[in-house]
C-alpha cells in the first residue's frame, strides 16, 4: 500500500512538474503562432485581430502588450512565468488523475 501510495504521489509530481514546464517552454511558439512576430504583428493572424479590438492604440500591460513582447523577444516575463507555469501544472495534475486515477487510491484499496 505505501508502494502504492508513493508511485501516486510520484507520479503526480513529475505531472506538475513536467506541465509546468512545457508550458513555460511552449508559451513563446504559441505567440508566434497566433502571429505575435519578431518583427510585429502579422497581418491577417489572430493577433492582428485582438489589436484591432483596441482600435490600433495597444495599452501597457494589456494581453496584446504582453503577448507582443513574448512573440518579439521568445521570451515571457516573469510574472507571465508565474501564471503560465502555474496554469501547465494545474493541467498536468488534472492529466495525472484522469491516467493514474483519483487522488483516493488510499480509499479504494481499503474497499478491497
Amino acid at each position: 500500500m505505501l508502494y502504492s501510495v508513493l508511485f501516486n504521489f510520484s507520479a503526480k509530481v513529475v505531472a506538475v512538474g513536467g506541465g509546468a514546464a512545457v508550458a513555460i517552454v511552449a508559451a513563446p511558439a504559441a505567440a508566434s503562432a497566433l502571429g505575435f512576430m519578431l518583427a510585429g504583428i502579422k497581418a491577417g493572424t489572430t493577433a492582428a485581430w485582438m489589436m484591432s479590438l483596441y482600435g490600433g492604440a495597444v495599452t501597457k500591460g494589456s494581453v496584446v502588450a504582453l503577448l507582443q513582447s513574448t512573440g518579439a523577444t521568445g521570451a515571457i516575463g516573469s510574472v507571465a512565468t508565474v501564471v503560465v507555469g502555474t496554469a501547465g501544472g494545474i493541467v498536468g495534475l488534472i492529466m495525472s488523475n484522469i491516467f493514474t486515477g483519483s487522488s483516493n487510491n488510499a480509499n479504494d484499496e481499503k474497499k478491497k
